[in-house]
């Protein structure tokens, strides 16, 4: 069981941003960040997606999440799926192809 855990944790890490909504570093979203921690306190899944993963406020920093997922000691292969607005799309784009990242948009 310690094996697959070790094998399978970072196989698929989901991050969801509502980037309408203002950014945990914007001080008028203070309210906000309230709200959507205290829905997530005694609670597994994320009150807005009903998912594990925790939805996020405000536009990412593909910079710094990016970092995270690369290390040297990682040497493994990404891929990036995004699906949202054609702006953030271009950056994301440009940010997996800077790191040699596959990239896939959904439309709709």
């Amino acid at each position: 069981k310690q094996w697959y855990q070790r094998r399978v944790r970072g196989f698929l890490d989901i991050h969801i941003y509502l980037t309408s909504a203002l950014s945990k570093k914007d001080f008028r979203a203070v309210g906000l960040q309230l709200a959507l921690q205290l829905m997530r306190e005694g609670s597994k899944v994320d009150a807005i997606t009903g998912l594990r993963a925790q939805t996020n406020t405000g536009r990412p920093d593909f910079e710094e999440l990016f970092n995270k997922i690369v290390r040297p000691e990682n040497k493994r292969k990404v891929t990036v799926f995004f699906c949202g607005s054609p702006v953030i799309e271009e950056v994301l784009k440009e940010q997996c192809t800077k790191r040699q990242f596959k990239f896939k948009a959904e439309k709709f």
